[in-house]
């Protein structure tokens, strides 16, 4: 069964690129039956975690191709599922949402480091372009 995490439980539509890679399979709105597509059901990734994980998470990487907002609103930042770490793919020139949602990682009480522990100054100059999350609480 495939499944795509999401803010919610409802039904996510996918593009297949062209040439079939399916490493750059992207959640698609409007229009699906213009392009190769498949449909799956959507899960809040605390959801997941709860079923999956008896204990702490030491580490969570999250790359889903600029959806990173949409999976983080189903992560309670309260609850006991929080990852002690996270590793968020970060490319601002491709998707123009990556700042904001670094943005609100911050404002949940999350520190922002570049994969070599060096504080985050920008966006855009990033090493592997990850950014390290790391939880205050």
């Amino acid at each position: 069964m495939n499944n795509g995490l999401s803010c919610g439980d409802k039904l996510l539509c996918f593009e297949i690129q062209c040439n079939g890679n399916r490493g750059g399979t992207h959640v698609i709105g409007a229009n699906p039956n213009e392009v190769p597509h498949f449909w799956a059901s959507g899960v809040v990734v605390d959801k997941v975690l709860e079923r999956l994980v008896s204990r702490t998470i030491k580490l969570l990487k999250i790359d889903v191709e600029g959806h990173e907002t949409s999976v983080f609103q189903g992560l309670d930042f309260n609850g006991p599922h929080l990852p002690e770490n996270m590793i968020v793919e970060c490319y601002p020139d491709l998707f123009p949402q990556a700042a904001a949602c670094c943005d609100d990682l911050l404002q949940k009480g999350c520190q922002a480091l570049t994969v070599e522990g060096q504080r985050v100054k920008n966006y855009h100059h990033l090493p592997d372009r990850n950014i390290w999350f790391r939880s205050l609480r």
